[in-house]
């Protein structure tokens, strides 16, 4: 193989590479306002289910009723626990106020992780 054609071979070969790299970030940056794109559907659908919550929970459509009731059933989890939260953060302030901390028997309504 002759210089020039080592030269010639070499050029071309970074040339591919160059191509690919290009290729690779278009994907990326694609890839990337997909997933953006996504979020921003999911935020969309989350606040289309807050919204017919807060207006159809007592009165929703059969198919959603049991979908309601969950999230009406969390929402009460969550503000129990909440209020628990308070009370420690209470007596984490207070030194000299004691809170009796029950053992929390385990919730079988709660959604599993």
């Amino acid at each position: 193989m002759t210089k020039p054609d080592w030269k010639e071979k070499l050029a071309a070969g970074a040339d591919r590479v160059r191509v690919r790299a290009g290729y690779a970030g278009k994907m990326t940056r694609l890839a990337l306002e997909t997933n953006l794109e996504l979020e921003a559907v999911q935020r969309s659908y989350a606040e289309i289910g807050r919204l017919y919550y807060e207006h159809h929970r007592n009165d929703s459509d059969p198919l959603l009723a049991q979908l309601c009731d969950e999230v009406t059933q969390a929402n009460e989890r969550i503000e129990a626990n909440e209020r628990r939260m308070d009370e420690l953060r209470a007596a984490l302030r207070t030194p000299d106020i004691e809170v009796e901390l029950e053992e929390l028997p385990p919730d079988e309504d709660a959604p599993k992780a």
